[in-house]
């Protein structure tokens, strides 16, 4: 009996893994206060949340990367700068349950903001 309440509890906790993906985090590029747009309306990475991380993918090394992620109520929970030419990325955080916003300025000044929510 403990064997087979075993093997069930593992293995319903492997396919409660494998099923889990990652989430697209839309971006928009922020315009400049003109508003007219700084670079091009598709950026050169995407983003996406799988519990308490956010994975970049680069199509190119466009260089150093800063990150800031924000929370609606705590403010900012993650300041940092990445090197694009690693071409994936991890970002790990506290996945506290609420409203977020992250924001990526490249080095040319361009800027793309994306919002998630943490239930």
């Amino acid at each position: 009996r403990f064997l087979l309440f075993f093997l069930l509890l593992f293995f319903s906790s492997l396919s409660f893994s494998a099923n889990q993906t990652p989430v697209e985090i839309p971006l928009e590029e922020v315009k400049d206060p003109t508003n007219h747009p700084r670079g091009s309306n598709t950026p050169p990475f995407s983003a996406a949340v799988l519990q308490n991380v956010i994975i970049l993918s680069f199509v190119n090394d466009i260089g150093a990367v800063d990150v800031c992620l924000e929370e609606a109520d705590n403010g900012v929970v993650l300041l940092s700068s990445i090197d694009s030419s690693e071409g994936f990325v991890e970002l790990y955080f506290t996945n506290n349950p609420g409203n977020y916003t992250i924001t990526f300025i490249l080095p040319s000044g361009v800027e793309y903001k994306g919002h998630f929510i943490v239930s």
